[in-house]
């Protein structure tokens, strides 16, 4: 058996060998390591492109470190290049920054001065150690005034001046030396030092002449901490900078300094600034100053455009432009125009965030405000929440019809998808209502494939009663969505389709302006009434002339009257006299319709010579052809045609039917002999008394009217009564020329005037309008009721001698003041003993204020 001694000894033996083994590897690995890296570096050195993948990806940041003497070894033989390209030169400066050793500082300035030279100086003023390596760096430098170097590698970076200036106290002079350095950082870097050696004159002169430094920082670092005891210098500076320099960051280092300091000192005239000097007064309104916001508020309506956009983003910022869009009242409606105003000058220079008031408002009046504004500002999402609101609200009429009517606008010009949904269900909602009149205008071609749907149902409605606003917006849809409906509506025959519909229809396709529609739109013509069909064959002017003109010579050849009929009516729209002739003979036709488009269109065309020979078909069997021939030549025959008018009139030998003819012509007519035979016949006729007065009743020019009265005045008793009906069926046409006449007070028509004003009722009813809600209605009643002047007029007069609004009451007075004459005494009697206890007691009252006056 083995001695214990030598198990021992074998033991030591066996463990010392696995350390040396382990010794072995560990030296090998680092060697190899090593030799690895340096190959590596050898290798980028050579290809720079190669740090990436050879280096970066392939060391972590802390390998990288812990083989900093390697890199250095390295770069001392190799250059230093292989410190940028590997980027530990980063990674000293990180850690230095950090740890602050000695050995990343020295590596830093040894091997990546370039780079890290400024940060070696942060450093150095909290380690003041380091302060003497880095002067004895710069010292070895050999650069002339080495402080230069280190302020250039600064470029304007931000540090301690006060303790620097401790430090490097002895380097004073060099640095006052770098004041006149045509570089910026240098001298930004010696303002830093010169701040905190006020008690040297040099040192206070160069800041002094820093207010003008060249560049923005320089003077921005003077004017914020330069500090001495000629406060009154310094606070002139600053308020030149203030309103001269052209850097907001100097003006609003300045701006804050004066605030603080020389809070006094600030007071700009403004009417005495240039341009610029006020565009920088009102970059630096304060927030939440109250002057400052009148003076913003001066400049929001401004033509410069410039300070519009301060003003009005200031404004906004502060929340004025929202203040003025709320708690607007719609009853002062000359405060809601100001403010509108105002808020469109804001909006134009796209200043608009104060429309999110939106969101949270539900006043009609805010919500008017942002409607008036959306159609061409602002965000498009804010409409969607205005037609969700306006459209809850609105009930059909009232206050709120602008709002829905703007809203609408906003909608049309600006909205969303969502927003025109919202338009798509309104429209459904009111189509039996008097608002869809108001949102159909609102159509446009946007979002048509949203809307073309609620629409196509209108045009198959055959209740629906707007087809004038439905025809225009059915015309800005696609042509592709609506084409297919069209066409099948126009022939799908009238057993199939109401004829409203149809004529629909072919409004809207004729609308489209569409050249490969013509033949359709032609042939279809008939479907519209013969009038109609003129007025619509305006559209197809803009079609191609000669293509128009051979289709509608193809179907005039052809035998169906009605299709002839519409073209012959419709030929004068397009200015084609070529047809003159064929429309004439068209005057002896075997059709009555025809024989109608004939003298329609030689009106139309002004060929009088030819319309003379029409006077004929007054005889024509066929009473609408009559009708309407005395219709047109009463309208726009001659003097001579109205006097064969008069013989037919007068000719007792005439059939009636032929005599209601002339009569209908007559009353067309716009020449005054046509009222005097039109009297003349009303004074002996009996049996056609009712169509000579209808006839009469079309008169209602003020030329005509003064006719009218100037026979009335002597007219015998029976004829005056007729006279009357007359003026009774014109209703409020004759009335408004009776007031016209009244107020040019003409003698010798005026009392007949208020006589024929007392028959019709208009007296009555301007007495009513004297307890109308309205002042301006009451008082314009007054006035009207003071014209006329008759007995029954004075009755309503004095029951508005009590009215709460002044001016009426002064209108009363002077009505009564015209009472003095020996004519108003006995219309003053009248009122005193009128029946009516209100009346007579009223007079009394309205006497006393007008004899005091006269007192």
């Amino acid at each position: 058996m083995m001695d214990a001694s030598l198990i021992i000894y074998y033991g030591a033996l066996s463990i010392l060998g696995s350390a040396v083994a382990i010794a072995i590897i560990i030296t090998s690995w680092k060697l190899f390591t090593r030799i690895s890296l340096l190959s590596r570096l050898r290798r980028v050195v050579q290809n720079p492109e190669l740090a990436e993948p050879l280096l970066k990806r392939r060391y972590s940041a802390r390998r990288l470190l812990r083989r900093s003497k390697i890199f250095e070894k390295f770069a001392r033989k190799n250059g230093n290049q292989i410190i940028a390209l590997s980027g530990i030169d980063d990674l000293w400066l990180e850690r230095l920054l950090s740890k602050k050793k000695k050995r990343d500082f020295l590596r830093v300035l040894g091997y990546a001065a370039e780079k890290g030279l400024f940060k070696c100086f942060l450093v150095s003023l909290e380690k003041k150690r380091f302060a003497r390596l880095l002067t004895a760096w710069l010292d070895k430098s050999g650069d002339l005034i080495p402080m230069r170097r280190l302020s250039l590698a600064g470029k304007g970076e931000e540090f301690d001046g006060r303790v620097a200036r401790e430090i490097f106290k002895d380097k004073m002079p060099e640095i006052r030396e770098m004041m006149g350095d045509p570089e910026w950082a240098s001298r930004y870097f010696a303002v830093k030092f010169l701040l905190h050696d006020s008690r040297d004159e040099k040192s206070v002169r160069a800041l002094w002449e820093g207010f003008n430094d060249p560049h923005a920082l320089v003077r921005k670092t003077v004017a914020s901490g330069f500090n001495t005891h000629e406060k009154e210098r310094l606070a002139s500076e600053l308020n030149t900078l203030v309103m001269n320099d052209p850097v907001f960051e100097v003006r609003k280092a300045c701006f804050d300094r004066i605030l603080n300091e020389f809070p006094q000192s600030y007071s700009p005239e403004i009417e005495k600034l240039t341009e610029n000097q006020i565009f920088h007064v009102l970059e630096l309104l304060r927030d939440g100053s109250q002057d400052d916001e009148n003076i913003a508020m001066h400049f929001l309506p401004s033509d410069n455009l410039e300070f519009r956009f301060i003003a009005a983003d200031y404004l906004d910022r502060n929340g004025a432009l929202r203040r003025l869009c709320s708690d607007v009242n719609l009853g002062d409606r000359k405060d809601f125009e100001r403010r509108c105003e105002l808020l469109k000058k804001s909006c134009a220079v796209n200043v608009t965030s104060f429309l999110s008031i939106i969101e949270n408002t539900d006043n009609p009046g805010s919500l008017l405000m942002c409607a008036q504004l959306l159609p061409e500002k602002g965000n498009s999402s804010y409409i969607t929440i205005l037609a969700q609101k306006v459209f809850a609200l609105f009930e059909g009429n009232g206050e709120l019809s602008e709002l829905y009517a703007k809203t609408a606008e906003c909608i049309s010009t600006r909205g969303n998808d969502e927003a025109i949904r919202l338009f798509d269900r309104e429209l459904n909602k009111r189509r039996k209502d008097d608002a869809i009149r108001v949102l159909l205008p609102y159509v446009s071609g946007r979002g048509d494939e949203i809307l073309v749907k609620t629409l196509l149902s209108f045009l198959r409605d055959e209740e629906f009663g707007h087809d004038a606003l439905l025809i225009d917006a059915l015309k800005k849809m696609s042509a592709y969505l609506i084409l297919p409906e069209i066409f099948q509506l126009i022939r799908c025959g009238r057993e199939a389709c109401p004829h409203r519909i149809r004529i629909r229809a072919l409004k809207v396709l004729g609308e489209m302006d569409m050249e490969y529609c013509i033949q359709t739109i032609l042939e279809n013509l008939p479907l519209l009434p013969l009038e109609e069909a003129r007025e619509f064959t305006r559209v197809l002017s803009g079609y191609p002339k000669e293509k128009l003109i051979k289709k509608i010579e193809e179907l005039l050849d052809t035998a169906d009257a009605r299709v002839r009929a519409s073209l012959i009516a419709s030929i004068p729209a397009l200015g084609e006299k070529s047809f003159v002739k064929r429309i004439a003979l068209s005057l002896k036709d075997a059709d009555p319709d025809v024989r109608i488009a004939g003298v329609l269109a030689l009106v139309a065309f002004e060929e009088l010579k030819l319309l003379s020979d029409a006077l004929s078909m007054l005889r024509d069997p066929v009473e609408r052809v009559r009708s309407q021939v005395a219709q047109v030549l009463g309208t726009h025959g001659s003097e001579a045609i109205i006097k064969d008018l008069k013989n037919i009139l007068f000719d007792e030998e005439e059939a009636a039917s032929v005599k209601k003819g002339a009569i209908l012509g007559l009353g067309h007519s716009r020449l005054l002999d046509s009222i005097d035979i039109l009297i003349a016949r009303l004074e002996v006729e009996e049996e056609l008394t009712d169509e000579i007065t209808r006839a009469l009743a079309n008169k209602t020019a003020k030329k005509e009217i003064s006719r009218i009265i100037e026979l009335f005045k002597d007219a015998v008793p029976d004829l005056r009564k007729r006279i009357t009906e007359v003026f009774k069926k014109m209703k409020q046409k004759g009335e408004k020329s009776l007031e016209e006449l009244l107020q040019e007070d003409i003698p010798s028509l005026k009392p007949f005037i208020a006589e024929i004003l007392d028959s019709t009722g208009y007296v009555e009813s301007r007495i009513r309008n004297l307890s109308h809600r309205s002042p301006a209605v009451r008082k314009e009643s007054a006035e009207m009721l003071a014209l006329v002047g008759t007995k029954s007029a004075f009755r309503g007069i004095v029951l508005a001698a009590r009215d709460p609004d002044e001016e009426v009451r002064i209108m009363v007075t002077r009505a009564l003041e015209k009472l003095e004459t020996k004519k108003g005494a006995e219309i003053l009697n009248f009122l005193e003993n009128d029946p009516d206890k209100r009346i007579r007691k009223y007079t009394r009252w309205a006497l006393d204020r007008l004899r005091a006056k006269s007192l």
